[in-house]
């Protein structure tokens, strides 16, 4: 509680554990060329997921409804082959859509 009242970013240990799982341990099944798949706003979905902004937020970015913005993230989940943001965010880390 006290690194939410300082302002700083809390990560549950489901979060930090998979985060931090071995390297070898592909979480994500989908290969690189899986990027050709995605389409541009798909991936200005992930990276503004990336950048831990709620759906409602990306729906304000890019004037567009907050069920289309639902609908775009499950889109990208079931292209990678993820079953959560996390793994969004672990796959667009390895592939360099996101620093």
């Amino acid at each position: 509680m006290q690194t939410i009242i300082t302002g700083r970013k809390y990560y549950s240990e489901a979060v930090i554990e998979e985060l931090s799982a071995n390297a070898s341990e592909d979480l994500n099944e989908a290969q690189p060329a899986t990027i050709l798949h995605l389409t541009g706003r798909e991936i200005e979905i992930i990276q503004l997921i990336a950048k831990e902004l709620s759906s409602h937020e990306i729906a304000n970015t890019f004037c567009i409804s907050i069920p289309t913005v639902e609908t775009h993230r499950r889109n990208v989940m079931q292209k990678l082959g993820v079953k959560s943001v996390v793994g969004v965010v672990k796959y667009a880390m390895r592939h360099g859509l996101v620093q």
